[in-house]
């Protein structure tokens, strides 16, 4: 489990700092006693060294983290930014420069990267807002409240991933559920290779864009799919294939 120390900082109006991570702490205090594995971030740092050291970048927070502890040492002795440092059994601390939350004010991004979000991921914020992927902080993309609702009735499927170009793509593992349209979109020729996947209430798995005929392989493995309303591949094209294997279906009675 991460805690992003830093957000104090980024935080109009934070002043207890003391409660703020006495909080945390009483939380992790618990959570180790469970073998959950702890990782504090503090990504505020520049990239001059020299102005951290000056600014005494953190010292207040790795002060608290240092008496908690009992650490003989200073935090800044041991921890190198972009990598980390073992405070105590199950729990670690990560410095690394200052992060940039996406935003759409924000300058176009054209870098190449990827996303795992609703593939083997999604994230809940603070107010209880569910969205796909943590660096949506903004809650843009909006998917439902846990305070409302429980995460398994939210939709967290819908549209999770979309062929835009030919190739490959080999899905190994996630789940997705209330998709009531369909999970996987293909818009161009290529593979799509699904293995130890769940699916649950959804409207088709895979979904060949309308009216193309362009060719289309799916394999389904070792996978569970229940309460499927349209079919588990959809498609127009009549060179398209798929294949399933290993598979439990499943439906409920109505």
């Amino acid at each position: 489990m991460n805690f992003s120390l830093h957000s104090f900082d980024g935080h109009e109006g934070s002043t207890d700092r003391e409660g703020y991570l006495g909080n945390v702490l009483s939380f992790v205090r618990e959570a180790v006693k469970h073998n959950v594995i702890i990782s504090f971030r503090l990504w505020n740092l520049t990239q001059d060294n020299f102005t951290n050291a000056q600014m005494n970048r953190n010292r207040e927070t790795l002060e608290v983290l240092e008496r908690e502890f009992n650490l003989d040492f200073r935090i800044e002795e041991k921890v190198v930014p972009g990598s980390g440092v073992k405070i105590a059994h199950n729990v670690y601390l990560n410095q690394d420069h200052e992060f940039q939350w996406p935003s759409l004010d924000a300058p176009e991004d054209d870098g190449k990267g990827f996303c795992h979000a609703l593939r083997s991921q999604a994230a809940v914020l603070v107010d209880g807002t569910v969205v796909p992927c943590c660096l949506d902080g903004e809650g843009v993309i909006n998917l439902g409240n846990v305070h409302e609702k429980s995460f398994s009735e939210i939709d967290v499927g819908e549209d999770a991933l979309t062929l835009k170009s030919a190739g490959t793509v080999n899905i190994t593992g996630g789940a997705a559920y209330k998709a009531y349209d369909k999970v996987f979109q293909i818009n161009a020729a290529g593979t799509i290779n699904i293995k130890n996947f769940r699916a649950d209430d959804i409207g088709k798995l895979v979904r060949q864009n309308g009216g193309t005929t362009f060719a289309v392989n799916m394999t389904l493995d070792n996978s569970d799919i229940s309460n499927v309303k349209d079919s588990i591949m959809r498609t127009d094209s009549s060179t398209s294939q798929g294949k399933i294997t290993n598979t439990r279906y499943s439906k409920d009675k109505e």
